[in-house]
């Protein structure tokens, strides 16, 4: 590839004027954006630092242009701490204003809150000036048409921007662990579930207000999980929470300004699941904990979720967060930074993939469709347990409940999308399995792959079965592969990626077919055992393992890995009761 001076990524020489003979495609386009993507940050970065360094020169010879020997400032970090501060006193009082800002006024206070962002000396300064009840009222209040008149586009655009900023600066100073911010925070939590004074937004709880101030940047831990111990609490009370979130008096109610149509910012977990999200950390702690409550049953399994948009009708953005901060923490990973590398797996990940499948199980068909894509992920970057699992021969070896295993992966697979997920995830981890050889007999491992693409078979046909009558479901089948560029699935190193690339193309050959021939629940009773796949298992098995004694015979492993794909299928049956 190419990287021009203006920061333009190219191929060296495109495809299709490459010589002949020559069959290497070159980089992709989503590797050229990657790179580009990756420049521009780098690039972004150091123009930040080259600012910060000029307005610091700017300021020591203020009055004195030719003395550069001033001590006003220690280091440039004393400087922007100082400055911090005085920026934080400025947009505190334009903050005062409220309501009556003008839309000059407004963007100065977003420029304020931009500059600074990540000083924590300005992001403290800024929240505590502003006391947790001011900060919510400050918010809401600047929120209120009903205050202010009609919002101009140009006005609720600068709205959008002033919700980013403070989300980022409170989310900074929720970091500090000072006397007058341990105030702040616990004078939020207490806020939570009261109602605030202001009638014309409805009076807004604060769990409602602060938990769209919660959307942007990385909360504390602690901070998080008493916030959220203390919601779930407040809605376990309230028994049907959208009764009281999206409640008569707040018909009127913008607290989301530039949010998406299924999100009005009513509904408190919506905010307070994405801040989790960005915080793999503390998401782990509120999803394993089961003091004051089992907060991961409540949110995957009891709550009930309610739309918050314009329409009545899913997707509810309160699940797709959820879904979002399981994927967090079930693997350790922020699900808005696609650069994040794999993060190896430790008991806690492995503890919120139990009890997802557990709870998510017993949902049976009301499963959340807004988490099916989530819930493959998560299955998929948990690989090599799932494929581990679904080609175990009895319950006593496996390594999760396959009966809960099976439902979740049957739910899952009622989106293509989520359903290619799963399966390359699980692609992966069968050609890993096949690589690593740690088996006494080699033969194991070609076994277990059949027994698992007929476990994911089953799954995906009790799916059919599920929404045979759904006229939409024809329009449903598109997939396109995620391939090696998902850092949630395990990399296999390049020898291993080119068995998992020949095992997607064939899975996704077969996909194709069965859009083609119109199979639906008519015919769902048919099984055919996937002989491409089957058959990419069986020649990558023995490229593997070229001295075993079936290695010598191209009929062999193919048929080997066909009869453990049925077995699997039947055993699979079994736990679904269909035998």
């Amino acid at each position: 590839m190419t990287i021009w001076p203006n920061g333009v990524v190219a191929r060296s020489v495109h495809p299709d004027r490459r010589g002949e003979g020559n069959t290497d495609p070159g980089p992709t386009q989503e590797t050229l954006e990657t790179v580009r993507d990756r420049i521009k940050r780098a690039v972004d970065k150091a123009s930040e630092a080259d600012e910060t360094i000029a307005a610091a020169l700017r300021s020591v010879i203020a009055g004195h242009p030719y003395d550069f020997g001033s001590s006003r400032y220690s280091s440039l970090e004393d400087y922007r701490d100082q400055q911090g501060v005085k920026d934080a006193d400025a947009a505190v009082e334009l903050a005062a204003k409220g309501p009556d800002m003008t839309d000059e006024e407004l963007k100065r206070f977003n420029d304020l809150m931009a500059a600074n962002k990540g000083n924590r000396a300005f992001a403290e300064r800024f929240a505590t000036g502003m006391g947790g009840e001011g900060t919510l009222e400050f918010y809401a209040n600047l929120n209120d048409q009903r205050q202010s008149g009609r919002f101009s586009d140009e006005r609720i655009k600068e709205l959008d921007e002033t919700q980013k900023n403070m989300s980022l600066v409170l989310a900074e100073a929720s970091h500090s662990d000072s006397p007058a911010m341990q105030a702040w925070k616990k004078e939020i939590i207490d806020l939570g579930p009261k109602p605030l004074d202001i009638p014309t937004q409805g009076n807004p709880y604060g769990f409602q207000v602060m938990s769209n101030l919660m959307r942007h940047g990385t909360y504390e831990k602690d901070f998080l999980n008493d916030y959220g111990d203390a919601l779930v609490a407040t809605e376990k009370e309230m028994g049907l929470p959208g009764n009281h979130w999206r409640g008569p008096s707040s018909m009127h109610t913008v607290l989301n300004p530039g949010g998406a149509e299924n999100d009005r910012g009513l509904d408190p977990m919506t905010g307070f699941m994405a801040a989790l999200s960005r915080n793999p950390e503390a998401a782990g702690e509120f999803f394993t904990t089961t003091h004051p409550q089992d907060n991961a049953e409540y949110v995957l399994k009891e709550r009930n979720h309610f739309p918050d948009g314009i329409s009545d009708d899913p997707p509810f953005a309160g699940r797709e967060q959820t879904g979002n901060a399981l994927f967090a923490v079930a693997t350790g990973l922020d699900p808005h930074d696609e650069d994040a590398p794999f993060v190896p797996h430790m008991a806690e990940h492995r503890q919120v993939l139990d009890r997802s499948l557990e709870y998510l199980s017993q949902t049976g068909d009301d499963f959340p469709p807004e988490m099916r894509d989530d819930m493959a992920k998560v299955l998929a970057n948990h690989g090599a347990t799932v494929h581990e699992a679904s080609s175990s021969l009895s319950d006593s070896s496996s390594p999760l409940d396959r009966e809960q295993l099976l439902e979740v992966s049957k739910q899952v697979s009622r989106d293509q999308e989520a359903c290619g997920v799963l399966n390359e995830g699980l692609n992966a981890a069968i050609v890993q399995n096949i690589h690593a050889n740690d088996v006494s007999d080699p033969e194991e491992t070609l076994v277990r792959a059949g027994q698992t693409v007929g476990f994911l078979e089953e799954a995906r046909y009790q799916a059919l079965g599920t929404d045979k009558d759904d006229p939409s479901w024809d329009a449903k089948w598109g997939y396109h592969l995620v391939g090696g560029a998902a850092n949630f699935i395990p990399v296999v190193g390049d020898a291993a990626q080119r068995g998992v690339d020949a095992l997607a193309y064939a899975w996704q050959l077969e996909e194709q077919a069965r859009i083609d021939e119109k199979i639906s629940g008519e015919n769902i009773e048919n099984f055919s055992v996937r002989e491409k796949q089957l058959e990419a298992i069986a020649e990558e098995w023995t490229r593997v393992n070229p001295d075993h004694e079936l290695a010598g015979n191209t009929y062999l492993p193919h048929e080997r890995a066909g009869g453990a794909a049925y077995d699997g299928n039947n055993r699979a049956k079994g736990l679904a009761g269909d035998q």
